[in-house]
């Protein structure tokens, strides 16, 4: 048997679009209303090396994580908006006072990790993206408009922050 059919792709099936779950256990309406996700991009930062020629470029030592942003259809009650925007008042309440990021409770974090499961094209999890120590930094507007024709959901934008995420 020849060495290259040992490296052969044993799943052809693209990747979909629609396949994901997006997890948020201490606030279980988010995860229900979610309707997109994005996985953030990665850049490495670079350092150069002075030559007299020409600096060279060298790979930096720190990642830079571009914010998760997810999008999530408001339901009537507004409960999911109310949930993200106490989020963001009790970090600043935390802020405000000085409290420090190490509790000696968890279930007391303002920090949550996020779970953004890859589903295959049989809608079975195939990868979990874990974001670790998240906070929301921006709630998008929300616009109402009494011209549409058809009604549609509204959609409200969230950006997290995090300070790394990991793939179970």
């Amino acid at each position: 048997m020849a060495k290259g059919f040992n490296n052969q792709l044993s799943n052809r099936n693209f990747l979909s679009t629609g396949g994901f779950k997006f997890i948020l256990n201490r606030i279980p309406k988010v995860s229900f209303f979610a309707n997109q996700a994005e996985i953030p991009g990665i850049s490495l930062g670079v350092s150069n090396q002075p030559t007299y020629l020409k600096d060279i470029d060298i790979p930096g030592d720190k990642l830079e994580y571009a914010e998760l942003t997810i999008s999530a259809i408001l339901d009537e009650q507004m409960h999911v908006y109310q949930e993200m925007y106490n989020w963001l008042v009790y970090l600043v309440q935390n802020s405000v006072k000085g409290a420090s990021r190490l509790r000696p409770d968890p279930s007391e974090s303002a920090y949550f990790d996020i779970n953004v499961a890859v589903l295959n094209s049989n809608n079975n999890v195939v990868r979990n993206i874990i974001y670790k120590d998240a906070f929301p930094i921006n709630i998008g507007s929300i616009e109402f408009t009494s011209t549409a024709g058809d009604v549609q959901g509204i959609i409200m934008p969230v950006s997290f922050r995090y300070t790394q995420f990991t793939f179970a």
